[in-house]
């Protein structure tokens, strides 16, 4: 993860596992929770994975993306969630999102 502050003194992710993204960090009292998905550049990936999160009762506060133009074109989708992302969610997403989802995890800040 890279950053900088910004004049206010907030903090602006710039980039996320190699891949540019450009993500407020929006900080509130207690802890804010992320999940995010390293995936294949593909049409219909970023909807299994809001469908996964809508369909287990998470709601997406935002969400930031960003992608790589290699040979084998990447994503990234970040998105802050209300509460914390549980094993058996990343579980699934990872089921659904098949061989073309490299990783997810979550996380907090």
């Amino acid at each position: 993860m890279a950053g900088t502050l910004t004049d206010d003194g907030e903090f602006l992710m710039v980039a996320f596992m190699g891949v540019p993204i450009y993500m407020p960090i929006q900080r509130k009292k207690g802890d804010a929770y992320y999940v995010y998905s390293k995936h294949d550049d593909k049409p219909g990936l970023l909807a299994k994975l809001t469908t996964v999160l809508g369909d287990a009762g998470y709601n997406i506060g935002n969400m930031h993306l960003g992608r790589t133009v290699e040979v084998r074109p990447l994503g990234i989708a970040i998105a802050s969630l209300d509460k914390e992302c549980e094993a058996p969610l990343l579980e699934k997403i990872k089921k659904v999102m098949g061989e073309n989802l490299l990783e997810t995890n979550s996380f907090s800040i």
